[in-house]
């Protein structure tokens, strides 16, 4: 059964940088800084993962890494892009992050990632709570969880048109307190017409709701990054399972 990102796994990267531009090239430099800080050359649990947009980078700098996503379309991409790359030491799962298999949760990883709006796919308290208690289990004694909980920014309609990009997003609330993200785009790449839609629902979390409900699965907050991501629109908080309060911290790579 089709999934997010399915409809267009094969030009997700090219749409989003011409959406983009080098904000996420940002995000994801900010990003594998705090790793380094965080689990130097340790064991890399990526959730929701995509194309491979930070899995790729982090394996080419030595982690080991497991790249978690619900799309198999889209972990098919980070395969090829890892071959292409000659990246043969990231292990691909198919799954959601709200139902993690019991192979990965055998607490064999130093850091866990839910970054890039991800947590906003859950969209349930109950798949909140099953994602909470899936990544304790997965990571081992001391590790950390790194997060990011969107603002209202994300929750926002959209038009994008240059650059050879027609892409229309809309997102509508729903009576639930969920949104429907509606996706129809038109992309030219290689003087190749491409078009796909894409529709699944999202939810905006508070910061103050992922903190009780990773606490009540026995996280403790340890570091509010937000200010080491500026223009991501999101609040950054890194975790520390029930042992992981002993590791330190980096300060900004920019201070």
């Amino acid at each position: 059964m089709p999934t997010a990102h399915d409809s267009w796994a094969e030009v997700y990267d090219e749409v989003n940088r011409r959406s983009f531009g080098g904000l996420l090239d940002d995000l994801t430099a900010r990003t594998i800084y705090i790793v380094d800080c965080i689990a130097p050359g340790g064991r890399i649990l990526d959730l929701g993962a995509g194309t491979g947009r930070l899995a790729l980078p982090l394996a080419q700098r030595g982690y080991r890494v497991t790249a978690v996503d619900a799309s198999g379309e889209m972990l098919t991409k980070l395969r090829c892009k890892a071959e292409q790359m000659s990246i043969g030491s990231i292990r691909t799962v198919t799954a959601s992050v709200a139902d993690l298999p019991v192979s990965l949760r055998r607490g064999e990883f130093d850091l866990a990632l839910l970054v890039f709006s991800v947590v906003s796919y859950l969209v349930s308290e109950h798949e909140l709570r099953r994602a909470a208690a899936g990544i304790r289990d997965a990571l081992a004694d001391g590790g950390d969880l790194l997060i990011d909980v969107p603002g209202m920014a994300l929750f926002r309609s959209a038009r994008y048109r240059q650059d050879g990009l027609d892409r229309s997003v809309s997102i509508e609330p729903r009576s639930d307190g969920t949104f429907d993200y509606i996706e129809a785009t038109k992309v030219c790449i290689g003087d190749v017409d491409r078009a796909y839609e894409d529709r699944f629902r999202l939810r905006r979390w508070r910061p103050d709701k992922i903190l009780d409900t990773f606490g009540a699965e026995g996280f403790t907050p340890k570091a509010d990054r937000t200010d080491e991501f500026p223009g991501s629109g999101a609040t950054y908080l890194q975790l520390a399972s029930r042992r992981g309060a002993h590791r330190t911290m980096c300060s900004d790579p920019a201070g």
